[in-house]
């Protein structure tokens, strides 16, 4: 049995409004939001994944769809999902790290405006180097 086929959609009852949640460019991403949807209980399926996979339009066609009655469910747990992804992003640990990837770390997240003075000297250097070129 293959998890993935858009045949293993979970049954609903007849006359359930089943409606479009959320929409993915990537079938992993809408099978990742899948299986959250399922540890927490809320029946859902992925829909147009083959179909995107083989003609990538870059539309975000790959839906994932839950009943009506699931949606504010499914939505939280979204926004919570989200939520903790932006703060990984943010929090780095460096408990393991040893100096050298620190400041590895330090230099990728400084900002450019740190470095400014030496943006201005390369900016004049390449101002002089056309100015010598068009006067000669």
């Amino acid at each position: 049995m293959n998890p993935f086929n858009e045949d293993n959609r979970p049954e609903f009852e007849e006359n359930v409004q089943i409606v479009k949640i959320k929409s993915f460019y990537t079938e992993q991403e809408a099978r990742l939001y899948e299986a959250h949807l399922k540890a927490a209980g809320i029946a859902s399926f992925v829909t147009d994944a083959n179909t995107i996979t083989a003609i990538p339009l870059g539309v975000g066609g790959i839906g994932l769809h839950v009943k009506m009655q699931d949606v504010e469910a499914a939505r939280r747990l979204f926004e919570d999902l989200e939520s903790s992804a932006r703060r990984s992003d943010v929090e780095v640990s460096f408990h393991d790290a040893d100096q050298a990837e620190i400041e590895y770390q330090r230099a990728l997240h400084q900002p450019i405006g740190s470095n400014w003075l030496i943006l201005w000297l390369i900016l004049l250097l390449i101002g002089l180097f056309i100015y010598q070129a068009l006067r000669s």
